[in-house]
């Protein structure tokens, strides 16, 4: 899928918009136990902020997370990412799947924004390191569930290892992990 974002801002003919996003799911379904998949996922961002012009595109729902990775790190704005992904389905009541995610910035002067599109910065998370690097981290995702008569239960694990665009301010490797239910009445 595309889009494009164009246009100028209310009241102000000087600032003007022009901003993509692209995102492609492919998938091959081996047998009727086991799919591999990849994706690609890019939106544009602005390489001068000190233009009147923007191209960094506004992402206007920002539940990426069973998109661009559970840990929902970033936006889809200034940023290009590709993901692999493996599903296994044991039986009809169980089934794992581990996904891969490579996420870099667009451009280096864009910024990195939050999920949510909010917070300092203008939605930007600061610690992104000067000097051109886009590489932002690697992600890796086991997600599974299990289906019972009236309920279904899913858990996920997500860890994230920082890369050169933010390995000297974010030390560690961010983790995250839920459990969910859902019922059927």
């Amino acid at each position: 899928e595309g889009t494009w974002q164009f246009g100028e801002a209310a009241g102000r003919k000087d600032k003007s918009f022009d901003a993509y996003a692209l995102a492609a799911d492919v998938g091959f379904t081996m047998s009727k136990k086991m799919r591999i998949g990849g994706a690609l996922d890019m939106a544009s961002g602005d390489n001068n902020k000190g233009d009147n012009d923007s191209s960094t595109f506004t992402n206007l729902y920002h539940t990426n997370h069973a998109l661009m990775g559970y840990a929902d790190m970033i936006s889809w704005q200034n940023m290009w990412a590709f993901g692999l992904n493996f599903k296994y389905i044991a039986s009809k009541a169980l089934w794992l799947r581990l996904a891969y995610w490579n996420v870099n910035l667009m451009t280096a002067a864009g910024g990195w924004y939050s999920v949510g599109g909010g917070g300092e910065n203008g939605g930007r998370i600061r610690g992104v390191r000067k000097g051109g690097e886009t590489a932002l981290y690697h992600e890796i995702d086991l997600t599974g569930g299990y289906k019972f008569s009236m309920m279904a239960l899913e858990a996920g694990y997500s860890m994230l290892l920082s890369r050169d665009a933010i390995k000297a301010r974010r030390n560690g490797t961010p983790q995250w992990m839920y459990l969910q239910s859902t019922s059927k009445f």
